[in-house]
């Protein structure tokens, strides 16, 4: 885990809960992406890239956000 310091030297609470929130919400939106891609949602799903591992590359909807790696 990171650690953020404060301009004394104390390790703030705020940048590291912020940081969990972030990495849990990614956890979150890949759980979301796995569970459309095996639903096959159009409305989150704009692209599939398949490759021996399973789906490689999602695009998503939100934004055009990329996901890239093995979702399967």
């Amino acid at each position: 885990m990171e650690s953020y310091l404060d301009y004394k030297g104390n390790v703030t609470r705020t940048a590291l809960f912020e940081d969990r929130k972030e990495k849990e919400e990614a956890a979150s939106r890949t759980f979301l992406l796995r569970l459309a891609i095996l639903r096959l949602d159009t409305n989150v799903i704009r692209s599939l890239q398949f490759g021996r591992a399973g789906v490689l590359a999602v695009q998503s909807r939100e934004a055009g956000r990329n996901y890239l790696g093995a979702l399967s």
